[in-house]
């Protein structure tokens, strides 16, 4: 379980990069990175460091980290998923690189597309227990 120290950490790193200070943002997020045991809250920071770093401008820094979110979920489809490719795509857009930013938008959308369908079947198969 998370604890409140973790929670304000990451709370600070929020705020700090809002405000823009952004190595205070790096150093919130950073110090939760090796206490934090749950595969999708740790891509959730290393998808927070990957859009301090572009907003910084350190955009291949920023892909990296955001690629290690990604190789933590080993391709699981999910909303994290979806946030770490849109952020990536973000970055590539303000480095110019277009279709490269469009292909990772397009495989967000699938992945929420695929995220969507399965909520859909899941409220639908449960309407059916429910009306047995």
């Amino acid at each position: 379980a998370r604890s409140d120290h973790h929670d304000l950490w990451e709370r600070l790193g929020d705020l700090y990069s809002l405000t823009g200070e952004f190595q205070k943002s790096l150093d919130s997020y950073q110090r939760l990175i090796d206490y934090v045991v749950s595969p999708i809250i740790l891509a959730n920071l290393y998808r927070k460091l990957g859009d301090v770093n572009e907003k910084m401008g350190e955009f291949d820094a920023g892909k990296d980290i955001c690629q290690k979110g990604l190789d933590i979920l080993q391709d699981q489809e999910g909303i994290e998923t979806t946030r770490l490719l849109t952020t990536m795509g973000n970055i590539l857009m303000r480095q110019g690189k277009y279709e490269d930013a469009n292909a990772l938008f397009l495989q967000a959308e699938a992945t929420l597309n695929t995220i969507a369908g399965d909520v859909v079947e899941f409220f639908f198969q449960l309407t059916r227990i429910d009306n047995r």
